[in-house]
């Protein structure tokens, strides 16, 4: 093999496939647990928002996701970083609206930010061009 025929594949490009999808996967979870707690906080008249947050969490797990997929075979290193801060955001912001509701979105918030880490550090040790 030639080093024309050679593709550059970013660095960690599959693990970032890979997280990505388990994020697709996450979604789906998310978003039945955030409606079940939504419609309980609706029928007990809670001013609770952790259902809401749950739907955010989601739109910004979602969001990252296909940023990830998108630049996982990118040499350049603003793809990766976009795509963590994304995770990073969404595990903030549900870490801040966080309510005695919907206890797994704390859990969820940890994952988020744990791959917007992952995702950050693989984006800075791409090989920029």
């Amino acid at each position: 093999m030639s080093d024309m025929d050679y593709k550059y594949k970013g660095r960690f490009s599959v693990a970032r496939l890979v997280i990505s999808i388990l994020s697709f996967v996450a979604c789906v979870i998310i978003l039945v647990q955030s409606c079940a707690v939504g419609f309980v906080n609706s029928v007990d008249n809670s001013e609770d928002a952790s259902g809401s947050a749950g739907f955010i969490l989601m739109i910004f797990i979602l969001v990252g996701a296909i940023v990830g997929i998108a630049t996982r075979n990118s040499r350049k290193k603003v793809g990766p970083i976009v795509a963590g801060i994304i995770y990073i955001l969404g595990g903030l912001m549900s870490l801040i609206f966080t309510g005695g509701t919907y206890g797994d979105l704390i859990i969820w918030a940890v994952v988020s930010i744990i791959f917007g880490i992952f995702f950050i550090v693989a984006g800075a040790l791409n090989k920029a061009d």
